[in-house]
């Protein structure tokens, strides 16, 4: 197994996907139409109905590989992928993005011009903005700068994320494969991203952000689903920083002290207005949501420690 990049190397796009298969469609559409020829995409489906799996038969590509795996979440799926996978590089997006015709070709050619880089990341912008202008689309990442990473970073949101990620075939597996225990359809609900991108630089390898490589997200949640999307997020959070705060390492530290302070600092507010009406979208903001943070947080903390003691106890057998 070779860790260089050259034109000819194929590229295998993993996606995950769950009981969405008209945004799948238009997903799987768009990587389609990329200009680079050399590439397969690995459809890793856990839906509870046939959709998916008729959508791929309908399109009848030999780029697209089908599996149905039981519902073990992201990470899980992911993860059979990364296993299946044919390419030299693994590019991963989200069902619900869409990906312009040169995609493939600028993560390639992101990985040329950068030849020690192990993972890169790109933008990730809102997908028709203007006929969403009501609602919120998450996982949005907008930086115009290019960067070099070579050591763990004060938040690993500030890298990028996974929904427009690459990353190069390892010599050592065990860097490429995300924790079960982390992302959608866990306990933790998020974050496997992030862990990853840790674990990366925790090995020393290089992470290479690069405005070129974009894709579009193509989710839009009214400002309660975005609430609740923010809760989980608490919660992943949580457990990827509390996880190897445990472990020892000290840039989780500050992320642990910042999230909890800042729980602390919204229910002193709070509780001595109890009720503050904003002005501005008249809406009311009650101190239940300390406590509805303060429960994922926590959630969150207690998810990383105990897999930080069985990832102490696994290193004793």
């Amino acid at each position: 197994m070779h860790n260089c990049i050259n034109m000819k190397q194929m590229i295998s796009v993993l996606i995950a996907t769950k009981n969405r298969d008209e945004d799948l469609a238009k997903c799987l559409n768009s990587i389609l139409k990329n200009k680079k020829t050399d590439f397969e995409i690995l459809v890793l489906d856990q839906s509870s109905n046939q959709l998916s799996k008729l959508l791929c038969d309908d399109i009848n590509n030999k780029r697209v590989r089908y599996y149905h795996l039981q519902n073990k979440g992201k990470s899980v799926a992911l993860n059979v992928g990364i296993k299946k996978a044919k390419g030299n590089i693994f590019a991963f997006t989200d069902d619900d993005c869409i990906v312009p015709n040169n995609w493939l070709d600028t993560i390639n050619k992101i990985f040329l011009e950068n030849k020690k880089a192990s993972m890169i990341f790109g933008k990730s912008l809102p997908y028709k903005g203007k006929k969403n202008s009501n609602l919120i689309c998450p996982s949005i990442f907008t930086s115009d700068a290019k960067r070099v990473l070579v050591k763990p970073v004060y938040h690993a949101s500030n890298v990028g994320f996974g929904n427009n990620m690459a990353i190069k075939k390892q010599k050592k597996n065990y860097n490429l494969f995300f924790s079960n225990w982390l992302g959608p359809g866990t306990s933790a609900y998020a974050a496997e991203d992030a862990d990853i991108i840790l674990r990366f630089l925790i090995n020393k390898k290089w992470i290479v952000y690069d405005p070129r490589m974009l894709v579009f997200h193509n989710r839009w949640l009214t400002p309660k689903e975005n609430y609740q999307q923010l809760l989980k997020y608490l919660c992943g959070e949580t457990a990827c920083y509390g996880y190897y705060y445990f472990l020892g390492y000290s840039f989780a530290k500050p992320i642990i002290k910042n999230n909890f302070q800042d729980s602390l600092y919204k229910f002193k507010y709070l509780i001595k207005k109890y009720c503050l009406l904003d002005k501005d979208n008249n809406e009311k903001i009650f101190v239940g949501t300390f406590f509805l943070e303060l429960f994922f947080r926590t959630k969150g903390l207690i998810i990383g420690l105990i897999n930080s003691l069985k990832f102490r106890i696994k290193l004793l057998f």
